[in-house]
């Protein structure tokens, strides 16, 4: 009787336990939302401050444009087009930035709202140092105009407060356009004058091309956005893409998204449920967050976030008409314009995350050779 006695209390525990962590994560994702709301109004009034005068942050005018096709490429062909020139990374941005760092925010929520609340336990304890308790360390392969680490940025900074804790923010990005890093040069000058610091490369980002990365640096937190498109691609940068998971530190995340690119996901699904971590003395695995089935559907009307996007659409189009480019626009612009200024519209991509799970192999030698016998 009292072995059942204990089971009962047992389990009452665990599920009062349960529940106080439950309700503790809806308080947790309230706060996250509200901060978000503010990140997502200043991101997108600092866009829309730019494209009223382009030249500041591009160094062109819509005026000093030859075409408008380029609008409808970056939407229909955006894994394609050359990004080496100013008029395609305007376009881009213009197009594409807020709306992909708005996904980046509800994937944070969706990492945050599991029972580990992954992006929370990837922080890395830092040993004898007076003035961080921990760091964080992105590397964003790909970056573009860097809508994941913009919206990173902008989440640990809200985590540093929340948490009270002393946390170093350091990112480092790969991209070989020089446009788009010249763009994030000047666009994070432009929002240090509006008071707001990205924890972004001001200098630029150390790596060119994924094929040419070499480095000692750990990471925290891996982003591919768009990046991994094709099987052949995959399989020509996988000794690079083992470099950079190697040297990632236990409990880290990487994350994954995109369009539906020839059922790429289940190749990166399968690299990473069979790649088994050995590296120097370091084993273990990778656990599986999310899968390549997670297709995301974001609706514009889930929250007040997606209603600054529709806004943001909205002063877009009323700057191009009295610039007298709107009718220019290819028809696939318009139309991307007008339905992203509607609050029914929706966005569609997919998600794959995993986290590291590694161990010291020294350690438990040690452990078991202590061990009495």
């Amino acid at each position: 009787m009292k072995f059942i006695n204990y089971i009962l209390k047992t389990k009452i525990l665990k599920n009062i336990r349960s529940i106080i962590k439950e309700r503790n994560t809806k308080i947790l994702l309230k706060k996250l939302k509200s901060q978000q709301l503010e990140d997502i109004k200043f991101l997108k009034d600092l866009l829309i401050k730019i494209f009223r005068e382009p030249k500041d942050c591009f160094g062109l005018d819509f005026s000093d444009m030859k075409g408008f096709q380029i609008f409808e490429n970056v939407i229909t062909s955006c894994n394609k087009v050359n990004y080496n020139d100013r008029e395609t990374v305007m376009a881009y941005v213009m197009i594409h930035l807020l709306e992909r760092y708005h996904r980046f925010q509800y994937m944070q929520l969706k990492l945050l709202g599991t029972k580990e609340h992954y992006i929370m336990s990837n922080l890395t304890k830092k040993q004898n140092n007076n003035k961080f308790d921990y760091t964080v360390r992105i590397l964003d392969v790909g970056t573009g105009p860097a809508p994941a680490l913009l919206a990173f940025s902008d989440f640990y900074d809200w985590l540093k407060q929340h948490k009270d804790i002393r946390l170093e923010i350091k990112s480092d990005y790969v991209e070989n356009s020089d446009s788009f890093r010249d763009f994030l040069h000047r666009f994070t000058e432009i929002a240090l004058k509006e008071g707001k610091k990205y924890h972004v490369p001001f200098h630029h980002g150390k790596h060119y091309n994924i094929e040419e990365y070499s480095g000692n640096d750990k990471y925290e937190l891996v982003i591919f956005s768009n990046f991994l498109t094709s099987s052949d691609f995959l399989k020509s940068i996988e000794t690079h893409l083992k470099d950079i998971l190697n040297r990632m530190t236990n409990k880290s995340i990487v994350v994954i998204n995109g369009g539906k690119y020839n059922n790429i996901y289940d190749e990166i699904n399968n690299y990473f449920e069979h790649n088994k971590i050995k590296y120097k003395q370091y084993r273990g695995r990778w656990e599986t967050i999310f899968s390549n089935s997670n297709r995301i559907e974001l609706k514009k009307s889930n929250d007040k976030t997606g209603e600054i996007v529709n806004e943001y659409y909205r002063e877009i189009k009323q700057i191009l008409i009295d610039k007298n480019i709107y009718q220019k626009l290819p028809k696939k612009t318009i139309q991307l314009i007008e339905e992203g200024s509607k609050l029914e519209d929706c966005s569609t991509w997919y998600l794959s995350a995993y986290r590291k799970k590694s161990y010291d192999s020294r350690l438990v030698k040690r452990k078991n050779k202590m061990r009495p016998r």
